[in-house]
């Protein structure tokens, strides 16, 4: 494989109906058709593009076996339409569930999975992994949602030294000042989404894709502390698909809309950065502090012991049958 190649990559963003397969895998493949007959040679959607997302057991109803509809949807539309695509959805596994990732090759095999570590500790047990996925493309760095947004996670993607970062993403923002939430707040949040493509593309010097849902959020009342805000009816899924050349360079983005980001990106081992980057203690971004080390504290104990409680409680089992 030459160490400096070009080649042609693109985003969905979709709204992901909660719980609704059969339909979010019709308008992703939708999607993903468009893309392939662009020429593109991968095509990544967002986290749980299958599921759709809610910070409650809700998100249950969906979990599936390592090889149920999405594995097999994604292999056999891979097959179909000669193109990489990749998503994530809740994998039930000796009774833990899990956010995981599978990433099928163009010819319709499974390329490899990669599990989140930094998970909603309500919904899922998280797994330590290398996030990396070796295949004909390359070697693909996988951070799923929140996991980018750790510096022990960028450090690992580093040392990893990937050809390309993909960033799957079911990230809401605030939509309206009330409450919890602030313009500040609504601002940061928007920045961070905007910036973490090229801030990767830069520190990794790889080109990188970040993809997120689009549309409403569940609106049900959440799970936990940080989950009460991120489902309510004052935020939603801004989108905002990113995707950055290696060096940052930001090559196409989207707004709010479904839809694709496709350009063609330079993999070059040479553009390898030597110097450290800047992060910011034990998160990529800056950010309130009270947030990220006192409430993310106490939600992510108290979201242990609900996991332990309530998923023995409600006997979660293989959702074959959601739509």
């Amino acid at each position: 494989m030459p160490s400096t190649r070009t080649i042609r990559i693109a985003g969905a963003q979709l709204a992901c109906r909660l719980n609704r397969r059969i339909e979010n895998f019709a308008r992703a493949g939708e999607l993903a058709t468009r893309a392939a007959a662009a020429g593109a040679q991968l095509v990544l959607f967002p986290e749980l593009m299958p599921s759709g997302y809610t910070i409650s057991p809700r998100l249950w109803q969906g979990v599936e076996p390592a090889d149920g509809p999405t594995a097999r949807w994604l292999r056999r539309t891979s097959a179909e339409l000669g193109i990489y695509l990749g998503t994530s959805y809740p994998e039930l596994d000796c009774g833990h569930i899990y956010n995981t990732f599978v990433l099928t090759t163009a010819d319709g095999r499974e390329a490899g999975r990669v599990r989140k570590s930094h998970t909603e500790s309500y919904l899922f047990r998280g797994e330590p992994n290398s996030h990396v996925i070796e295949c004909d493309l390359g070697r693909i760095g996988v951070g799923i949602c929140a996991d980018n947004h750790y510096a022990d996670f960028a450090r690992l993607m580093r040392r990893s030294r990937v050809d390309l970062m993909l960033m799957p993403h079911a990230g809401p923002a605030g939509k309206t000042v009330g409450g919890l939430i602030s313009q500040a707040d609504i601002h940061r949040q928007h920045d961070v989404f905007q910036s973490l493509a090229p801030r990767y593309a830069e520190m990794l010097g790889a080109p990188a894709l970040f993809v997120n849902q689009c549309g409403r959020t569940s609106g049900e009342r959440g799970t936990g502390i940080v989950g009460s805000v991120l489902n309510s009816p004052a935020c939603y899924f801004p989108g905002l698909t990113t995707l950055a050349d290696s060096g940052g360079r930001v090559v196409a983005r989207l707004g709010g809309d479904d839809g694709l980001v496709i350009g063609d990106v330079t993999v070059d081992r040479s553009r390898y950065p030597e110097a450290e980057p800047r992060l910011h203690g034990a998160f990529v971004t800056p950010g309130s502090w009270f947030t990220r080390h006192v409430i993310f504290t106490i939600d992510g104990c108290l979201g242990k012991m609900y996991y332990a409680r309530r998923r023995t409680r409600a006997g979660v089992q293989s959702g074959e049958r959601a739509a």
